[in-house]
């Protein structure tokens, strides 16, 4: 895999582009995927596009790719990083990503968008444990993963369109499929 940044582009806060990187590493040097090095750096800036990256045509033919959901690139990254041998960062822009404020992966509020996204990290937890990492490595993993949900709560207690019933039907969605899941990540 070779793996790069991307130009972000959000019209909605202004109209300039600014880089925004992928990958915390050493740049030009390719690395074994030991321990599932890949999405463990992956992971530390939540960057799990999969329009940033180059892959060898065999390697994307081993990965199922999750139709008809959103956030399809969380479940990519991870199978793929079970898969791959080998990746390089080059610290280039591959792409320029343009943002709209109301996307799936930006609104996040409905329950088929949260149920997706939520559910994507779930996976990818159940993948890690499954996986040769350091304990230590599978707690940091563990702390983004959390991280995300967190998130989701947040991003729905902030929002400035939905009611305040609409949040609190969201609240009772995720408590009522999610919450002992992610408990279990925090504990």
């Amino acid at each position: 895999v070779i793996i790069g940044d991307y130009y972000l582009w959000e019209p909605a806060k202004n109209d300039e582009m600014r880089l925004e990187k992928t990958f915390l590493g050493k740049i030009h040097q390719q690395f074994e995927n030991c321990q599932n090095q890949f999405l463990f750096n992956l992971n530390k800036l939540r960057k799990n596009y999969i329009w940033c990256h180059i892959y060898k045509y065999d390697l994307v033919q081993q990965v199922d790719f999750q139709l008809r959901a959103r956030f399809e690139d969380i479940f990519f990254i991870t199978e793929l990083s079970l898969k791959c041998h080998s990746y390089v960062y080059l610290a280039e822009p591959f792409t320029n990503y343009r943002s709209r404020p109301n996307s799936s992966t930006t609104s996040k509020k409905c329950r088929s968008c949260l149920n997706d996204f939520l559910t994507a990290f779930i996976d990818r937890r159940e993948k890690i444990q499954s996986i040769n990492m350091p304990i230590s490595k599978k707690a940091y993993m563990d702390y983004k993963l959390y991280n995300n949900y967190v998130s989701a709560l947040k991003n729905i207690k902030n929002d400035k369109i939905l009611k305040h019933d609409e949040k609190m039907e969201l609240m009772k969605y995720i408590q009522a499929n999610f919450q002992s899941s992610y408990e279990e990540i925090y504990h």
